[in-house]
């Protein structure tokens, strides 16, 4: 949106991916640098705030209390543990200095440690898949081996889209090395193709989700469900604008 804005220290600042990442970082982080931006960088600029004071802000503060909160019972737990030291039953001896303050023999500890090893070795059971679309299901929500190995794939498709896209916005790179641009078109349709493939199929296979047929005004409705969701929300505007500057050149969405 600031590529071809008038003002040219604002334009300056957006010619290419890398240069403008630290303004981007500082909107992520629920700032807003004071420039004479566009109608559209504005609204994104808004948008970007209020997504960041909700993803990364209030998440941060809340998980904040909450490590607080475990470290003030952690030090309860410690005091009174030190007023009620645990007594060896045959030598009447205390078991922490017995142990030098090393293990935590304390039977609420004991316990603590217990459930902690019985939830690390819990594996959830997944049923055999009847369906081709179960099939599918398990494998984009990772439950099945094979479905770990396509999430650390989908995520690495990631990564290289990115890496490609910043180096190609700058100009520099592209002028020292033009024979990547035809190298980096392939990628970008590759991926982009990858990518829209991942959100047609979860959209087809949502419905073996339980949690998405709660019944809403319009009934029973899992893929209304999974499509307003957050990230699917996220997935789509991640590949709209590829399509739609495919479809409409004329409006050079895409850099």
């Amino acid at each position: 949106s600031e590529r071809h804005n008038p003002d040219a220290e604002v334009r300056d600042e957006f010619q290419s991916g890398g240069g403008a990442a630290w303004i981007v970082l500082l909107n992520l982080t629920g700032e807003y640098p004071i420039a004479d931006y566009t109608l559209l960088g504005r609204l994104l600029c808004v948008v970007s705030s209020i997504c960041a004071i909700g993803v990364f802000a209030i998440p941060t503060g809340i998980c904040a209390d909450g490590f607080g909160a475990v470290m003030d019972e952690r030090d309860e737990k410690a005091e009174k543990r030190a007023n009620n030291p645990v007594m060896c039953l045959k030598c009447q001896r205390n078991v922490d200095e017995m142990n030098g303050v090393k293990l935590p023999v304390g039977l609420d500890k004991a316990v603590e440690v217990v459930l902690k090893e019985a939830e690390e070795d819990t594996v959830e059971l997944v049923e055999p898949p009847e369906t081709l679309r179960q099939w599918v299901f398990q494998i984009l929500n990772s439950k099945t081996e094979l479905g770990d190995l396509v999430e650390k794939a989908t995520l690495a498709v990631i990564v290289l889209n990115i890496v490609c896209f910043i180096i190609s916005t700058e100009k520099s790179v592209m002028k020292a090395h033009p024979s990547w641009v035809g190298w980096f078109d392939t990628i970008e349709w590759i991926t982009m193709i990858l990518f829209t493939a991942e959100y047609g199929l979860r959209i087809w296979s949502c419905v073996e989700n339980p949690k998405l047929h709660e019944p809403t005004c319009l009934g029973d409705t899992p893929h209304i469900n999974h499509a307003t969701s957050f990230y699917s929300i996220v997935d789509l505007l991640a590949i709209l604008p590829f399509w739609i500057d495919v479809a409409l050149p004329s409006i050079n969405i895409m850099p």
